[in-house]
């Protein structure tokens, strides 16, 4: 009864009732709809793949198999030698020596610029000298106007010492303060010019060199320089010193010719000895600069990573690096 119903369904065709999606399909509805399929649908690239009635799958597949055939085994041992690279064709640049980054050159370049101010500070240079060094010789004629040696009138010879006494400060003046203008102005040239040759450097530098040791050369280091340069321009040392015991071998010269190559020799001798030991202490000032430099790199460096050095439990290793550096310190 039930199959009957069934294929009289089937034969009447479909009806306006929807049939549920989830009761199974009769073989005869499968195949009406696979009947009227690729008429509804668009027309597909590929050819249709027709099967014929007559014939029947195989049970039985039959394998692909697929061939890999490789190229001949070769031992580059034996049979080609090792490849040699030709390093005629490397950069040039890494066989030059690197230029240093302050030479005479540039320095005289760079004072050049102000040749107004040199002149002036030649010339009070020279001034100052005159006056310092004539200074005793006007002395010693007041002590004879004094005990009547002298016929000259007393009055002339303080209007003289007096204006030496005068214009020697006026002139040491111009000297410094011309010397200080010049040096301020290469130094600042100076700086900028070590910071842009820094900047252009490549990375490796950068992880060769500390941070603080880049700052140190833009702050310290040339601040030292401007030291040096500011020593050397005051009134008992330098070029005052030098101008000033020239001065004094050409007076002894015209003033007791016997005696003046004694007193030239001994004065040039106390010069070398005092140069060479001042050349003699100079690596020692220059380990304290090194050691002092370290310690605060050190330093420097730990705080301003203090946050990573805590995430990593770095404070013992950062403790012991700055006490070898305090050791073998100064």
């Amino acid at each position: 009864m039930d199959s009957a119903t069934r294929s009289l369904l089937l034969q009447i065709g479909p009806t306006r009732s929807p049939i549920p999606r989830g009761h199974a399909r009769s073989k005869g509805n499968l195949k009406r709809r696979v009947a009227f399929t690729p008429v509804l649908r668009q027309p597909c690239i590929f050819p249709p793949f027709v099967v014929s009635p007559g014939r029947k799958w195989s049970s039985k597949v039959s394998p692909i198999s697929f061939a890999y055939v490789t190229g001949p085994a070769s031992d580059p041992i034996v049979s080609e030698p090792d490849p040699k690279i030709d390093t005629s064709g490397d950069d040039p640049r890494e066989k030059v020596p690197p230029q240093k980054l302050i030479s005479w050159g540039l320095l005289g370049s760079l004072l050049v610029k102000h040749k107004v101010r040199l002149s002036f500070s030649a010339l009070s240079l020279v001034g100052c000298t005159t006056c310092t060094l004539s200074m005793p010789i006007f002395s010693g004629r007041f002590f004879e106007v004094l005990i009547g040696a002298r016929p000259d009138p007393l009055w002339k010879l303080l209007s003289k010492v007096g204006l030496l006494y005068s214009l020697e400060p006026i002139f040491t003046v111009i000297f410094v303060v011309n010397m200080n203008i010049v040096w301020e102005k290469v130094m600042s040239t100076l700086r900028a010019h070590i910071f842009r040759r820094v900047l252009v450097q490549k990375v490796e530098f950068f992880d060769r060199f500390k941070v603080g040791e880049i700052s140190a050369l833009l702050t310290s280091d040339l601040g030292s320089l401007k030291d040096i340069v500011s020593e050397n321009i005051s009134r008992d040392r330098g070029f005052r010193a030098l101008s000033e015991v020239i001065g004094t071998i050409c007076i002894l010269f015209t003033l007791a010719p016997q005696l003046a190559p004694i007193l030239g020799m001994l004065m040039l001798t106390v010069s070398v000895l005092v140069a060479v030991y001042k050349r003699s202490t100079i690596p020692v000032f220059k380990a304290h600069g090194m050691a002092q430099a370290s310690i605060s790199d050190c330093v420097t460096e730990t705080i301003s990573a203090i946050r990573t050095v805590r995430s990593f439990g770095g404070e013992k290793r950062q403790m012991l690096m700055f006490g070898g550096q305090v050791r073998h310190g100064p």
